[in-house]
């Protein structure tokens, strides 16, 4: 006996031991998009995917507001139950590998007359087991593993998505009230204006159509900022969506440099890799190829156990210490003919396989185009900023001199006007130049991978 069981465990780890018939996973081609994320000479190498969204935004107010709506989205809720279905459904796959064992009892009445009845009880347990020597249902299970990964990077892009989207509509918030602000500054300018007209009219030193121009100016101020205000409550509102709580309150901030972390432009391309829509391509393709090994293994045999083992006794009391009864079966399918549904099973499994891996192509490409876009709109903003501030410079000294004039006789109050009307629109510009550059460096970061981490 003990010879026959030294003799089984070998045969048993041959025999459980399987090969795989999948193709084998390679690393991810890059080559179809160039090695660095823009033309500049002097490359750098950065992880943002290590740099968690905590450590890149510095205002508090954010952080807070970003932390209740990866509690309270719906959203990220539905990825998560998403992500755990995927995980169960891995889990029932992987199971199938191992032997699959139910017990059974019974008890059983017999006799001919109604004083004579017999009875007999039995219990007993039987298995059943295949040997996964072609690496069938290891294949299985790995294609639903790596189904299940890429679901979770399904759920990292909602909740990437999520800090983006709350930062952005918590920048366009506080970019509006800003603007507020300025049109108030100016709506006083216009009102101290009318206001020294209005006795230079009494004097004769102005006319009625300085007085109306004036007064034209001023009512247009007030209609500017009604709409800003109607702007600054849907911005308000969509971020109640975002974070789910509609007795939110947001106070105004003074400093708009809100983010820590400078991206540089010059970045290697493999920076991608880390991307959540990446990752999910790759773990996609990587699934096809194990179901690739499952079709091919449908071409040989499988090869099963089943049996069981039991107790029976006329007493109850009898039924641990009665006769052992066991039986075993091995059972070999083979395939031999299916009308060519095997062989239709693998082209269908190819064919998918290379859909994936175009997939992946894809998806690598369009996240280059995106990252070098936005690389592109940073170094722009930052010109446009600059230039921006410049001119306002210009038209603040030019409102200047047509006040000035203007009460020197040498200027019009037009000229006057005009100056605070391009003043005005300036300031709008330069603020929402900010709101772009915030919003911009916001979707760099997340192109790039980061913010997954706190």
């Amino acid at each position: 006996m003990a010879k026959l069981n030294l003799i089984s465990i070998p045969l048993f780890m041959v025999l459980t031991g399987c090969i795989s018939l999948a193709p084998k996973n390679s690393d991810p081609d890059i080559s179809t998009v160039p090695q660095y994320l823009s033309q500049s000479e002097d490359h750098t190498s950065i992880d943002l995917s290590d740099i968690g969204w905590k450590r890149y935004f510095k205002d508090e107010q954010l952080i807070s507001l970003i932390e209740m709506a990866l509690a309270n989205n719906t959203d990220i809720r539905l990825a998560t139950l998403k992500t755990l279905e995927s995980y169960k459904q891995y889990g029932v796959a992987q199971s199938s590998r191992y032997p699959q064992v139910d017990g059974q009892t019974s008890i059983q009445y017999a006799g001919q007359n109604r004083d004579e009845t017999s009875k007999n009880y039995n219990i007993g347990a039987s298995f059943s087991f295949e040997i996964d020597l072609f690496g069938r249902l290891k294949n299985l299970s790995q294609s639903q593993l790596e189904a299940y990964l890429a679901t979770e990077e399904a759920q990292r892009n909602v909740y990437l998505l999520l800090v983006s989207q709350v930062a952005q509509a918590y920048f366009n918030e506080q970019i509006i009230v800003q603007k507020i602000a300025t049109a108030d500054k100016q709506m006083e300018n216009y009102q101290q204006a009318l206001a020294l007209i209005e006795s230079r009219l009494i004097s004769g030193e102005s006319t009625y159509l300085d007085y109306e121009q004036a007064r034209g100016m001023l009512e247009s101020i007030k209609v500017s900022r009604v709409e800003l205000l109607q702007e600054q409550q849907i911005a308000h509102h969509t971020l109640q969506n975002l974070v789910n709580r509609y007795d939110l309150t947001v106070k105004p901030v003074t400093d708009l440099n809100l983010i820590n972390v400078a991206i540089p432009s010059n970045l290697p391309s493999t920076v991608l890799l880390k991307r959540p829509d990446i990752q999910q391509a790759e773990h996609q393709f990587k699934a096809s190829n194990a179901d690739i090994g499952v079709a091919r293994a449908a071409f040989f045999p499988s090869i099963s156990l089943t049996g069981g083992i039991s107790n029976a006794s006329t007493e109850l009391s009898d039924l641990l210490s009665g006769a052992t009864l066991w039986d075993l079966a091995p059972k070999i399918s083979l395939p031999i003919f299916k009308g060519g549904q095997n062989k239709f099973n693998l082209d269908i499994a190819n064919l998918r396989q290379q859909q994936t891996a175009i997939t992946y192509e894809k998806t690598l490409q369009a996240a280059f185009k995106e990252v070098a876009d936005l690389l592109t709109l940073q170094q722009s903003y930052r010109q446009q900023k600059l230039l921006q501030e410049q001119y306002l410079s210009t038209q603040q000294n030019a409102l200047s001199l047509s006040q000035q004039g203007y009460l020197s006789g040498s200027a019009s109050y037009l000229d006057i006007l005009d100056a605070q009307r391009n003043v005005f629109t300036t300031e709008l510009t330069l603020l929402t130049l900010t709101q772009n550059t915030l919003a911009n460096q916001v979707n760099l970061f997340v192109a790039l991978g980061g913010g997954w981490k706190e």
